[in-house]
């Protein structure tokens, strides 16, 4: 027999009416289907639960915690990588847009200087 544990009751309530989780927006199986976040980042690794008791030594402790801000830095510059080569590629193809157009310009007859003098 299964016994089902929920984070919230806004999840257990979604179970019983038997709602499928891929197409609930709001729920993390909806956006790893949909790529919406990352999933399969090394920095995931630290995050795992570990249901083992340690004990803990004062060095350990601070050097861990230097750790997590770099990891999270290291995380927040990756998921921001996609955007920034997105927004990259459009103001490049912005660039290349009014490279041409200046190109047109140049050629079309209406920028050409008045040469009627010479024939």
């Amino acid at each position: 027999m299964l016994i089902f544990q929920f984070c919230r009751s806004k999840c257990h309530q979604n179970f019983k009416m038997k709602r499928n989780p891929h197409k609930v927006k709001w729920t993390k199986a909806y956006r790893r289907l949909h790529v919406k976040e990352m999933t399969q980042d090394s920095t995931f690794e630290f995050e795992r639960k570990r249901n083992q008791p340690e004990r803990y030594d004062r060095n350990v402790i601070e050097n861990t915690l230097k750790a997590i801000k770099k990891i999270d830095k290291i995380r927040v510059d990756r998921e921001s990588k996609p955007y920034i080569q997105d927004i990259r590629k459009e103001s490049q193809g912005a660039k290349r847009s009014r490279e041409g157009a200046r190109a047109e310009d140049l050629l079309s007859p209406n920028s050409r200087k008045d040469t009627s003098y010479i024939a």
